[in-house]
């Protein structure tokens, strides 16, 4: 079946005519129906996740050196990293909240991380993992809310 549609523009000049064509993109409410379930097929495994985030972390951070240009760079790609990650594991019906921090490994670092949310205990949850090497530390978390 051919989706595209063609319109004609007639100018009132002499002759001019523009005709366009489209493509109709199919909708979305074409693909998904709703499943009237109010509760994920699964709960999220929060143990399952944390080894994920370890895995990432450990092998992407170890032997590198703290430097603050390179690390806001490197913050972004392991959490798109972890995001696929987590995904990969079929968490459905789950939005996905991933954060990643970077900081220089000191003598004593001063950092303290809070969060706030609204969700449901039954079902959303989160996990978290700190790495440390002799120059950097980083804190990986990822919160799973479920959606309707």
């Amino acid at each position: 079946m051919d989706n595209s549609r063609q319109m004609m523009v007639v100018s009132p000049c002499k002759g001019a005519t523009l005709i366009m064509t489209s493509k109709e993109k199919q909708k979305d409410d074409d693909l998904y129906e709703n499943s009237y379930k109010l509760e994920p097929d699964g709960k999220f495994q929060s143990d399952k996740i944390n080894s994920v985030i370890q895995e990432i972390l450990e092998n992407e951070l170890a032997n590198k050196a703290y430097k603050p240009e390179i690390c806001v760079g490197q913050s972004k790609l392991l959490a798109e990293k972890l995001k696929q990650a987590v995904k990969a594991q079929g968490f459905k019906k789950y939005k996905l909240v991933v954060m990643i921090s970077i900081g220089e490994n000191e003598v004593s670092p001063s950092v303290s991380f809070s969060s706030q949310c609204v969700w449901n205990t039954s079902v959303d949850n989160y996990s978290e993992y700190t790495y440390c090497n002799n120059s950097l530390y980083a804190v990986g978390r990822v919160f799973a809310v479920s959606i309707d």
